[in-house]
């Protein structure tokens, strides 16, 4: 009977034990511990709630890395700072196991850890490379960690330049990398300019190596899956853009991208594939569609002066129409007047000048010039030299061809068909 009794009170005191044990209120406790900096004794508390309270409550996880990390800055022993180390790594394992949905990119978490934490050793490095390599195949899209990204594409390039991976390799992730910060600049506007910088650091570590044959092959490889995404398809015209703007490639992707997204910036696009094929007509065209598309009156302005800059070798009159619709829409883009002031200049021999229509032709690219500085005064430092270049090979004093001319109006033919005033001294 006596055992029967001490059997019953122990079902019962079991349960009871169980629930005494309030989750919450040791969360609370060990938080409160490390907020007054009591690291180890948060680190107990945070040890029994880990081991009680694992499937319940997500935070315990973060908590967890956070107290570790901070018993690992006040200990000495390299030993227990690595046993520390793998408590986290191990930590995060943990946190996957229970709440895989929830941190996809724990393999990220853990490898960073290690870096900031380890003294880098080969063996260490390595390591972090496995996990970050698995951790961007499998979750790249849930990654916004750009120290990780950058520490990634240096390892990447690290193993390229130590040929364990190949140039096409090399490629395929920059180019992984690059639509990821794209699409986190987008996302994440307030931390653009980290985004930005990680990518600028990728384009130099990378420009000796993307060809534009390798850069072809990759974008025709993943062509056909992607046709229809308007994203995808606009950041590879972009990437292509700087070194292959005349392959086959990039038509097909610029073609692709107008036919599903018709924008000022498609059209944009869609304009200088027409002008590399030589056919300037559609090209206006096309430039002309892309103004009309964009609302903004300042951004119109800035397409025009750059469609004027890519039609002015075959066409400079049409590259002045451009540079005027820029000015209608903002007086103040003064550099508008420079270009076309070099437009002048640059026809002398394209106009078969004479000695005096040459010196003409310079006097009206300097007065052309002069307008800039009226526009926007920031141009005067650059208006100055180029005003001064131009007169220097203009009207002389002492011209004998002059004396029949000051004061009186005389037109420059050509394409230019402008009209100036000689000037008297």
């Amino acid at each position: 009977m006596k055992a029967f009794f001490v059997i019953i009170c122990c079902i019962f005191f079991i349960p009871c034990a169980a629930q005494s044990f309030d989750c919450k209120q040791k969360i609370a406790e060990y938080q409160s511990l490390f907020q007054a900096n009591k690291a180890n004794e948060a680190y107990e508390v945070w040890s029994e709630v880990r081991k009680k309270c694992q499937r319940e409550y997500e935070r315990i996880y973060d908590d967890g890395a956070i107290i570790i990390q901070g018993k690992i800055k006040v200990t000495k022993s390299l030993v227990e700072k690595e046993r520390l180390i793998r408590e986290i790594l191990k930590t995060f394992d943990d946190y996957y196991s229970y709440f895989p949905s929830h941190i996809e990119d724990f393999e990220i978490k853990k490898a960073m850890i290690m870096y900031y934490n380890t003294v880098k050793a080969k063996q260490q490095m390595e390591e972090i490379f496995i996990l970050l390599d698995n951790g961007f195949t499998k979750a790249h899209d849930k990654i916004k960690d750009v120290n990780a990204i950058n520490l990634y594409f240096n390892l990447y390039f690290g193993k390229y330049r130590n040929k364990d991976i190949t140039a096409e390799r090399l490629t395929e992730k920059y180019f992984m990398l690059k639509d990821l910060l794209t699409n986190l600049e987008v996302t994440y506007p307030n931390n653009m300019k980290a985004y930005m910088k990680v990518s600028s650091i990728m384009d130099n570590m990378a420009k000796n190596v993307l060809t534009c044959s390798g850069v072809c092959d990759y974008y025709k490889k993943n062509y056909t899956f992607n046709k229809d995404n308007s994203k995808w398809l606009l950041a590879a015209i972009t990437n292509m853009s700087f070194k292959c703007s005349s392959t086959p490639a990039f038509y097909m992707l610029v073609e692709a991208l107008y036919k599903i997204n018709r924008t000022s910036q498609s059209a944009g696009f869609m304009g200088l594939v027409a002008l590399k094929q030589k056919k300037e007509t559609d090209a206006i065209i096309y430039y002309k569609e892309s103004e009309a598309l964009e609302q903004n009156p300042i951004e119109k302005a800035k397409l025009d002066y750059i469609y004027a800059t890519q039609i002015a070798i075959s066409d400079k009159q049409k590259a002045r129409e451009f540079l005027n619709r820029a000015l209608q829409f903002d007086p103040k883009i003064g550099k508008a007047y420079l270009y076309l002031a070099q437009l002048y200049a640059g026809s002398i021999k394209e106009c078969n000048t004479n000695a005096f229509e040459k010196k003409a032709l310079y006097y009206l690219a300097a007065m052309t010039a002069q307008k800039a500085v009226l526009s926007d005064p920031k141009l005067k430092t650059q208006t100055d030299k180029i005003v001064d270049k131009y007169m220097k090979l203009s009207f002389v004093h002492k011209d004998k061809d002059l004396e029949n001319m000051k004061g009186k109006d005389y037109t420059i033919g050509c394409w230019i068909n402008e009209s100036i005033v000689v000037p008297k001294k």
